[in-house]
């Protein structure tokens, strides 16, 4: 069994570095696709989608909606979320959030750069890390 004896302060820094890495991760990978597959290429914008970019695209959407209420159903069990005996389901529940908006993050980047190069499927990922940017532990 894990001995947990880190005070609340600690596991708040914890979560902040996590988010900072979750955040990261999405940004070197857009930078490093843009830069070693092919640049990213706004020009198509028109066009219309076909069935794969309006899945993708659904996709990204999805599980930007599905980590807001999957969040919100976490959080409204918690009583006080800013204690020590909770802050494990915090983490849990930010963990849950966090993870689905990088899902749609990287689902739509690698379909983009590898298969379908629809500017749409970026965009999507660009919304969906700006979402992912501003939704860190909040005290």
């Amino acid at each position: 069994m894990i001995k947990n004896d880190l005070s609340l302060e600690e596991h708040i820094r914890g979560l902040k570095i996590m988010h900072f890495a979750l955040a990261l991760g999405p940004i070197i990978q857009m930078v490093l696709l843009h830069f070693v597959i092919e640049p990213v290429n706004f020009e198509g914008i028109s066009e219309p989608l076909n069935t794969m970019g309006y899945a993708f695209v659904g996709f990204g959407c999805l599980m930007g909606i599905l980590s807001f209420f999957m969040f919100n159903k976490k959080m409204e069990g918690i009583n006080h979320p800013h204690t020590l005996q909770n802050i494990a389901s915090v983490r849990k529940a930010y963990i849950l959030k966090w993870a689905c908006l990088e899902a749609g993050i990287l689902v739509n980047l690698i379909i983009y750069f590898i298969i379908y190069s629809h500017p749409l499927l970026i965009l999507t990922s660009v919304c969906l890390l700006f979402v992912l940017m501003l939704s860190p532990y909040k005290a």
